[in-house]
């Protein structure tokens, strides 16, 4: 069963742009596309919890400012932030020509910003993330994906029904994650002495 309330807001943005040209019979191709997107939500997360905080104990650490328990019931609120663009420009050889090739050059910037707060109410502060009150868990990190590739392919007709095609693309990606994920000292000296 659940307590708490569940709800989700997605809003974004999404637009593209291709520009199409020639530099003497060579077709160039430029494509943009960029994303922002902002999903904000609240989870109930009784169904993990119950398991971990009722069944195996932890739950009986959790208590208020006064010492008093508290419910162990967790409820999350996420905030996730994502940025996504993307360039390609190509250069292809007339289509009609016996021997054709396109070129091109790829770049991507994808950011994942991200917020999970994992919240008890009521929890004491001693007990919660520095800073977040009744905060029991908190992750905060930015992701960010780069990726950028030469790619190539050429095409001959020997014959009109045998054409030799050869292809390469050479890729490279850099991936970062830098953050923050943890919860407060007590909660994890509390856990490491539980049966």
């Amino acid at each position: 069963m659940h307590f708490y309330p569940e709800v989700a807001t997605d809003e974004w943005v999404q637009a593209a742009l291709t520009i199409q040209g020639k530099i003497g019979n060579f077709d160039l191709t430029y494509a943009y596309s960029n994303l922002d997107r902002d999903i904000d939500s609240e989870a109930d997360y009784n169904d993990y919890g119950f398991w971990y905080d009722t069944l195996a104990g932890y739950g009986a650490y959790f208590y208020d400012n006064d010492g008093v328990l508290v419910n162990p019931s967790q409820h999350i609120q996420a905030a996730d932030r994502f940025k996504k663009s993307s360039h390609e420009i190509r250069l292809a050889s007339p289509t009609e020509d016996r021997f054709r090739f396109v070129a091109g050059y790829f770049w991507q910037d994808q950011e994942h910003d991200i917020q999970q707060r994992y919240r008890i109410d009521g929890l004491a502060d001693d007990l919660s993330v520095t800073g977040w009150a009744s905060t029991i868990w908190l992750t905060k990190q930015i992701r960010d994906d780069q990726d950028s590739a030469f790619f190539g392919e050429m095409s001959y007709d020997f014959t009109d029904q045998f054409t030799a095609t050869v292809g390469a693309r050479v890729f490279e990606s850099n991936n970062s994650l830098e953050g923050f994920l943890d919860s407060p000292a007590a909660i994890r000296r509390r856990v490491r002495a539980c049966p």
